[in-house]
């Protein structure tokens, strides 16, 4: 993913999100990866439960920067 929006930058250099999968929607942040040159999505523990997602299933995600 690349940002081209105005960064809000936080710590780290990670970027507030609203991010969605499925039907649920949280509010996060996405962190910088220097080694792949993209961005890391953490997903909450209870997004998981929520959408019955099992570690390494490849899923959608819909984010909204500035979240």
């Amino acid at each position: 993913m690349r940002v081209t929006a105005e960064p809000k930058t936080r710590g780290w250099g990670s970027e507030p999100v609203i991010a969605r999968t499925g039907k649920t929607q949280w509010t996060t942040s996405i962190f910088p990866d220097r080694a792949s040159g993209s961005f890391l999505l953490p997903v909450k523990a209870e997004v998981r439960r929520l959408e019955k997602l099992a570690a390494g299933e490849t899923i959608r995600i819909h984010l909204i920067l500035g979240g």
